[in-house]
């Protein structure tokens, strides 16, 4: 089901990591770090003030030493770490089960001539929509990958979770509070599902 790594294919993984969920870096860590190392790609975190914005120019510059660029949240936890996230499109999301949009805690760019045109599309609209997820799913043609999903089930329960089996999903991310008892914060969800499942790549 899921594609092999692209060879010669020189990619990164990039985070973002602000005071407020330094925690969740720490708990999510090993599982990005182990993904990387599994396909060769480098694990750059930037420590920073939270944006709702891409930071286009950051992502600009990355794409002219790397053939694909990965932006993933603090708050997600990869499932599938065979998946090397490898597309010959020029930008490339998923939907989250039970959300109509397309989630901006998973992006791939892929370093071709349209992506910069579409940088500079993003860079026009973005602040107009007060959020870079928005524009990007507004602004130009983003390729949904169907076998790239991600789903919090256990934390947002949804009519659409019915026969759910967590293992098809590539990711697991902890998006949604309160809706368990023993739940009172992402850190204490993601701690609990290591527990539980043990996922490392």
């Amino acid at each position: 089901m899921f594609m092999a790594s692209e060879a010669g294919i020189k990619g990164c993984l990039l985070q973002s990591v602000s005071p407020n969920n330094f925690k969740l870096f720490g708990l999510t860590y090993e599982n990005h770090y182990g993904y990387v190392q599994k396909h060769g790609y480098d694990f750059l975190v930037y420590n920073e003030p939270y944006t709702p914005y891409i930071v286009t120019d950051r992502v600009r510059t990355l794409l002219h030493t790397y053939d694909v660029v990965i932006t993933i949240g603090c708050d997600l936890l990869i499932q599938h770490p065979e998946l090397s996230l490898v597309y010959p499109h020029t930008v490339t999301m998923c939907r989250e089960l039970g959300h109509g949009c397309l989630n901006g805690d998973l992006i791939i760019y892929r370093s071709l001539p349209e992506t910069f045109k579409n940088l500079d599309t993003l860079d026009e609209y973005q602040y107009k929509f007060k959020d870079g997820q928005q524009a990007l799913n507004r602004c130009f043609s983003v390729h949904e990958e169907p076998m790239l999903q991600i789903a919090a089930p256990i934390m947002n329960p949804h009519k659409d979770y019915t026969g759910v089996n967590i293992e098809d999903y590539f990711a697991m991310h902890f998006h949604a509070l309160g809706k368990l008892p023993d739940v009172t914060d992402k850190s204490t969800a993601i701690e609990n599902f290591l527990k539980i499942s043990q996922k490392h790549p």
